[in-house]
């Protein structure tokens, strides 16, 4: 019954997600006033505040009021004898974790033009200025490949190809942590390096230290 649909984004530079989906909010008009289409699913109980990657930059107030009274209502999800999963808060404590995390980089990182989330637009050209120069990276590991001599994780970013994160020694891929963080939000600091052989060409990070990387605090699941 809406008269028009208008879509807008929550942060510029961040269009789509980790398996190459447009991000957006949708907003109906409706005998002339706009409304939220995604806070008005969270307020009748469709959705929980989905927080796994990241809070709302826009919005984050406004869907956490319509989830408080979603619930306080008991509507949708939050009935007692609604079908679906029963585990929300256990849910919501990792999700909120993660986001913390990502909200605390996007904070120490404000204005610092060092602090690259891979997943934005111009995270490349970012880490192409920076070619040997130290950068601080955000974004998800999305695979770990081990070779002869060396361990690759693998970063997801906003196109096909993922960044690396080199580890030559063993012990300190171990002492890191990250094995246990796939699909997991990770920070990394270090020196961005380009590689080529033959037609491969990737631009990187060597970890040389376990204290190159950050990782999130997050409960059990």
């Amino acid at each position: 019954g809406a008269d028009v649909v208008r879509l807008e984004r929550d942060d510029p530079k961040k269009m789509r997600g980790g398996f190459g989906r447009l991000l957006a909010y949708a907003f109906v008009k409706k005998d002339g006033r706009w409304t939220s289409y995604n806070v008005e699913c969270v307020r009748d109980g469709m959705s929980p505040y989905f927080t796994k990657y990241g809070y709302s930059h826009r919005f984050h107030n406004q869907f956490s009021r319509a989830e408080a009274e979603a619930r306080e209502a008991a509507r949708g999800i939050w009935a007692s004898d609604a079908e679906g999963y029963g585990d929300y808060d256990q849910r919501k404590a990792w999700w909120n974790a993660r986001a913390d995390f990502i909200r605390a980089f996007e904070q120490e990182g404000n204005a610092r033009d060092d602090y690259i989330d891979l997943a934005h637009s111009d995270a490349a050209a970012d880490l192409e200025r920076h070619l040997g120069k130290e950068v601080t990276v955000l974004s998800t590991v999305e695979r770990i490949k081990r070779f002869k001599g060396l361990t690759r994780v693998a970063l997801s970013t906003n196109g096909k190809q993922r960044f690396p994160l080199i580890f030559f020694d063993r012990n300190v891929f171990d002492e890191s942590g990250v094995a246990a963080f796939v699909r997991e939000p990770v920070v990394a600091r270090g020196k961005v390096e380009r590689y080529e052989k033959g037609s491969y060409e990737t631009l990187q990070i060597v970890i040389h230290d376990p204290s190159q990387l950050t990782l999130p605090d997050l409960p059990p699941t």
